[in-house]
């Protein structure tokens, strides 16, 4: 196989929830630690699709497979972020720390049965798309 390529798009809305608890610091309250926690369930519709081309000894024409998977979805969502934030002013706010987001279903393996269980004719949908990382960020507020 010389290439694949993989889009999974999502569109969706959904309803969302959270917690947030914060520690002010020093006079006037203008520096705070912070700790929250978000959960959402989103309800769309996602669309898959896998292209790969082969081409086994670089001699034979290429050929080109095709596989797309569509449908409705319910995908839960967690958010956990926590770090340090400093009001610069009343209406403007920099914040800074770490970020970690999960879209729970919604992923894909990253390791492929290329052997005779060729992975194009199913998709694993347990698994889950995520992010984290350190974050900055500036609020303007009005």
């Amino acid at each position: 196989m010389d290439n694949e390529f993989t889009r999974l798009t999502f569109d969706g809305a959904g309803i969302r929830t959270g917690l947030l608890g914060r520690r002010y610091i020093g006079c006037g309250g203008w520096c705070s630690l912070y700790a929250k926690g978000d959960i959402s369930v989103l309800v769309g519709d996602m669309d898959i699709r896998t292209d790969t081309t082969d081409d086994p000894d670089s001699t034979a024409p290429l050929t080109l497979r095709s596989h797309s998977n569509s449908g409705r979805r319910v995908v839960p969502v967690t958010e956990v972020e926590a770090g340090v934030a400093m009001n610069l002013t009343s209406n403007i706010i920099v914040s800074s720390g770490y970020f970690i987001a999960a879209w729970h279903d919604l992923g894909m393996r990253d390791e492929y049965n290329f052997g005779d269980l060729f992975q194009l004719s199913h998709y694993d949908d347990a698994n889950i798309l995520g992010f984290d990382g350190f974050f900055a960020r500036a609020e303007v507020r009005f």
